[in-house]
């Protein structure tokens, strides 16, 4: 990685954590309306160049044109991976067919070491997650990794029980291949995920 490129992915990850602490504190305060036009963003998304469960090859790049969901989670998360993906889940089941026709979703893995593309295969078909629309994926170890880091994800492994804590962040990238929103998880916070999802899946154009 050169340096440019270092800077402009250091920059799109305190981006996506500021967005965050943003949505965070404005869900906190009891505001309803989702203030869709104020916490647009228009950032650079990492690259993600990896491999999903069924072992085809996913660049997230190649997907301009559809809404793109991304998320991080990991096969044996004992507590807020599945709690992501449910979430996940309730806000795509609100589509409409054609909408999720322009949907995709990225779930990275945390641990790329253990997450092969068929552990990822066992785990989408444990949560019915169903491709072409869900992608878990993997790569090597090295790789996943900076994709985690680009995308902001803070993750710990607690060396006695191998559990990752990480960050439980959503975010979405518009038609155009720019990064437009990021959330954390949470009752407050998934009525807004809905909104802002809607919204993008709306949009033909990509706004100026």
């Amino acid at each position: 990685m050169n340096f440019r490129s270092a800077m402009v992915w250091g920059v799109t990850a305190v981006a996506i954590v500021a967005t965050v602490v943003a949505l965070t504190l404005a869900a906190a305060n009891g505001l309803g309306r989702f203030p869709a036009r104020e916490l647009r963003t228009a950032n650079e998304p990492p690259p993600i160049r990896l491999t999903d469960q069924a072992g085809q090859p996913v660049d997230l790049a190649a997907l301009r044109g559809k809404v793109v969901m991304l998320t991080a989670v990991y096969a044996t998360c004992p507590h807020t991976c599945p709690i992501i993906m449910a979430e996940a889940k309730r806000v795509v089941a609100a589509l409409s067919p054609n909408q999720r026709a322009d949907l995709a979703v990225i779930a990275v893995t945390i641990d790329p070491a253990h997450d092969t593309p068929e552990v990822l295969a066992r785990f989408a078909d444990m949560h019915g997650l169903e491709s072409p629309l869900w992608h878990l994926v993997t790569g090597e170890v090295s790789e996943v990794e900076q994709t985690l880091d680009r995308m902001g994800i803070a993750r710990t492994r607690d060396p006695g029980t191998g559990v990752i804590d990480h960050a439980n962040l959503l975010m979405l990238v518009d038609r155009g291949g720019r990064l437009a929103y990021s959330f954390t998880m949470g009752p407050k916070q998934e009525p807004w995920l809905r909104a802002a999802l809607k919204q993008l899946l709306a949009e033909r154009v990509q706004p100026a």
